[in-house]
């Protein structure tokens, strides 16, 4: 999601607009009927104490926050520290939410140090595995390279609303619309044994993207809507090896 460079620039504004996109989710979330499925089995997972990285697609950000059951551990959000995720950021904040600075390509040091410290205590951590600049619903690493680093299990996640907006930006950002009917889908966790080599993190990132991808166009279908298509994934110049 693009804004106005003039506006992300001043820290006042971009508070005062985090606060009405918050205030305008929260209307909306509440507005709108909501089912979900495939939580069965994670409550006992987590009610042993046991942490999940939640991975979402960027486009799907904006109701994610209300899709985490209250009664479950605290989760924390890995946000770009681009000026749009300033204001995402300010936002989730409004809304109640941790959040970490990195990015879910390349989170810097102190960011996976943060997670690690999160998951290690118990809480959750929640990840876009195609952010800040995609391409669009293609997993890059950084969330399988974590789960092999602490042994917690990878969570896919989407969700859909039968009245929206999808803006024209490189992950077709989801708006809803108030007053619809909306679910949220939840798949299996994916392990990642520790220490895996480059051939498994590789099959495991994957895997990730190939259920996020199957959940979201299922929570679609299940709204009425058409499913939005991946993007193509990345050609590294001069390999000619197919990389998300």
């Amino acid at each position: 999601m693009r804004l106005d460079k003039r506006i992300l620039k001043s820290p006042a504004a971009q508070k005062a607009l985090a606060f009405v996109v918050a205030h305008w989710i929260r209307f909306t979330w509440r507005t709108i009927r909501w089912q979900r499925i495939g939580w069965d089995g994670l409550d006992a997972h987590l009610a042993a104490g046991k942490p999940l990285i939640v991975c979402f697609w960027h486009g799907r950000l904006a109701m994610m926050r209300f899709g985490w059951p209250d009664q479950a551990p605290p989760i924390s959000i890995l946000i770009s520290a681009h000026p749009d995720g300033r204001v995402i950021a300010e936002a989730m904040h409004f809304l109640d939410i941790g959040t970490v600075k990195g990015s879910s390509g390349k989170p810097v040091t102190g960011a996976i140090r943060e997670m690690r410290a999160l998951l290690a205590a118990g809480e959750c951590v929640g990840i876009t595995p195609d952010g800040p600049k995609g391409p669009r619903m293609r997993a890059q690493m950084g969330a399988v390279k974590l789960a092999a680093m602490t042994g917690v299990p990878l969570l896919p996640a989407t969700y859909s609303v039968s009245r929206r907006k999808v803006l024209g930006t490189w992950d077709r950002f989801l708006v809803p619309w108030p007053f619809g009917r909306g679910v949220y889908h939840w798949g299996p966790p994916i392990e990642v044994p520790e220490g895996a080599d480059r051939e498994v993190l590789e099959d495991r990132r994957r895997a990730l993207e190939d259920a996020m991808n199957a959940l979201t166009a299922e929570a679609d279908q299940h709204c009425n809507q058409t499913a939005i298509a991946p993007a193509e994934p990345r050609v590294r110049a001069g390999a000619g090896q197919v990389t998300s």
